[in-house]
């Protein structure tokens, strides 16, 4: 008599079963990691181009904004909606010279708190801000905390990443208060 060499019904079921499992079970798990991701991409992004602004403003010995924009070419209130630096006074491309735009946003947001209640960043040639230290802070579309990052800058124009002090898994800003999006 020749042995089977195949697989039953039930056989078949059963490993589709356990492979549905594990295929939900590992999604959620992408998903996290795909947020994780586009989070640190966009601080990272925001990183950059705070630094490119200071450094602007030392090469170039003058006036640097870093500021929101809704159509590349003027400063709005809107940061998730693309940035513009800009040296030379003014808000506009016009009125100074455009350093460089950045996109908009495809996912989430990012909310500039600033000492004063400021909608820009500017940075004196120097290299300082002047007296607008805050927080960038980029928020999911879900403001899931977990996913929340900040991006703290100090008035000598130095940027430093906020870290997770009490290690509860959401960033923490000036002494261990949890990050907040609204």
């Amino acid at each position: 008599m020749k042995k089977p060499h195949g697989f039953t019904l039930i056989e078949m079921m059963v490993v589709i079963c356990i492979t549905g499992i594990l295929l939900s079970i590992s999604i959620d798990g992408l998903r996290y990691l795909q947020e994780q991701m586009r989070a640190t991409a966009t601080i990272n992004q925001l990183l950059g181009a705070v630094h490119l602004a200071r450094h602007s403003a030392l090469s170039r010995h003058q006036l640097v904004t870093l500021c929101p924009t809704a159509d590349q070419k003027t400063c709005s209130n809107n940061w998730a909606t693309g940035m513009l630096i800009i040296s030379g006074k003014g808000t506009t491309a016009d009125a100074g010279t455009l350093i460089t735009a950045f996109p908009p946003l495809t996912h989430g947001r990012i909310e500039w708190r600033a000492f004063g209640g400021g909608k820009k960043l500017q940075f004196a040639a120097t290299g300082l801000t002047f007296s607008q230290n805050g927080t960038f802070t980029y928020c999911p579309d879900d403001k899931d905390l977990r996913m929340a990052k900040a991006l703290i800058i100090n008035k000598a124009g130095r940027a430093r990443m906020a870290v997770d002090l009490n290690k509860d898994g959401i960033v923490d800003l000036r002494a261990g208060e949890p990050v907040q999006c609204t």
